[in-house]
């Protein structure tokens, strides 16, 4: 992995736009900061005039950011050299790119003695260059300080033998409001995730993503985010139990399935304003699991009572949904105990998301009995964005008996696979 950059923020020959110019709710400076921190970087030098240290300093006075920042002027460049002993990156650009970017130049062979010119090869950017270069420490030390008596360190580059390879990553220098506009339009694709299921691909994120645009450039973290989710679902769990003898029973019904789904659409905003600004907590991984469960397991119950009170001419029936209703919940929380137990205490993380079963494993599926297999089919309706899609369409047809028995499926589908994964953690521990 590059461990160090070396940022030049000297403006001469950016003037229209500066370092501090916010994109998606970030500035360049700290955007360009989080981003190499986050992908394993652990020293960068800010070149800029002495005027404005005490100003970025300013700006990176932030808790997420852990990485050593040294600031150089540009007349005092031999320090960076004298402390330069690995391949480095060096940035001369205010420039946005995708979270993987960094990453991406760490797969990059640099022989001894040369310097590797970043060209721009993708679908969104073509055969350009970028003011980003590689460079390898034994060229780096041929630098000298008596360079800067005729020509700047940018200059020295440019006239230096170096081979250009493209790598295929978005990046994006940033000259004007154009082209922050199309760069905060480019990162929120890169929200999208490939493991999303089909419901989260093609309904929910779309809608999450609009959100986002306007949300990024509001001081609004995830964690609020999180929290209006658990807001609107408690709406609609107010809503289901709204049973009357009139029309008003339907429309309640009808509010309520729709604020559960747009539930499940919000809780992906909180994710999508964490990855884009770098707002990454253990709280924020737990809190978002956690509102999910519990969002599940209230409104489910609601509809288990709703359906009860619906048909309280029929009390046998309406004790069906009743006790049901209950006995999900019941089986849903051992569930979750038994999670959340292997998460914190045996696996030590905090994201729901990172307990993973068994026949998820690639690698096992040829292997894999009948019966795993048949966990691995039922574990698909085991999707909170699933159960709150066809809440919705249940709200609108008025059919909510059939969104209790789909999360009956719902929770039994989540009871059977955790206990059979707690089985089989426990066998591997004890092995």
């Amino acid at each position: 992995m590059l461990k160090t950059l070396i940022l030049n923020t000297d403006l001469n020959n950016n003037k229209n736009i500066d370092y501090l110019q916010k994109v998606a709710g970030l500035t360049i400076l700290k955007r360009i900061i989080l981003a190499f921190q986050y992908s394993s970087g652990e020293n960068v030098f800010v070149i800029t005039p002495l005027d404005r240290v005490n100003i970025f300093q300013k700006e990176l006075d932030d808790h997420r950011i852990k990485i050593k920042i040294h600031f150089i002027d540009i007349q005092n460049i031999d320090q960076i050299i004298n402390n330069i002993s690995e391949t480095s990156i060096y940035l001369g650009e205010p420039a946005v790119f995708e979270p993987n970017f960094f990453k991406k130049l760490s797969n990059i062979k640099i022989e001894e003695n040369s310097i590797i010119h970043i060209g721009l090869d993708s679908h969104l950017i073509k055969d350009q260059t970028s003011k980003c270069f590689v460079i390898s420490p034994e060229k780096m030390n041929k630098y000298s300080q008596a360079d800067l008596k005729s020509d700047s360190f940018m200059v020295w580059l440019n006239n230096q033998s170096k081979k250009v390879i493209p790598i295929n990553a978005f990046y994006n220098a940033i000259e004007n409001k154009k082209d922050i506009r199309y760069t905060e339009k480019t990162l929120l694709q890169f929200l999208r995730k490939t493991s999303d299921p089909f419901i989260s691909r093609n309904f929910n994120r779309p809608v999450s993503l609009f959100f986002t645009r306007f949300l990024m450039h509001l001081p609004i973290t995830p964690n609020m985010m999180t929290m209006v989710t658990l807001g609107i679902s408690l709406i609609s769990v107010f809503l289901v139990l709204q049973v009357r003898d009139d029309i008003w029973t339907y429309i309640y019904g009808v509010l309520g399935g729709f604020m559960f789904h747009m539930a499940s659409v919000i809780d992906g905003c909180d994710g999508e304003l964490a990855r884009l600004r770098y707002q990454f907590t253990d709280l924020g991984e737990m809190l978002d699991g956690m509102v999910d469960d519990i969002k599940n397991l209230l409104f489910v119950v609601a509809v288990g009572i709703r359906i009860s009170w619906v048909y309280k001419d029929s009390p046998e029936l309406s004790n069906i949904y009743y006790i049901g209703a209950w006995i999900g919940a019941v089986t849903f929380i051992i569930a979750k105990v038994l999670q959340y137990h292997h998460l914190l205490v045996v696996a030590n993380k905090k994201d729901i998301l990172d307990y993973t079963y068994y026949f998820e494993d690639e690698e096992k599926q040829d292997s894999m009995g009948f019966f795993s297999k048949f966990l691995a089919f039922f574990r698909n309706f085991a999707r909170s964005d699933f159960l709150a899609f066809f809440t919705m369409i249940s709200g609108f047809l008025a059919i909510y008996q059939y969104t209790f028995w789909i999360a009956c499926v719902y929770f039994t589908a989540i009871f059977l696979t955790v206990i059979a994964q707690t089985i089989l953690n426990r066998r591997n521990i004890s092995s």
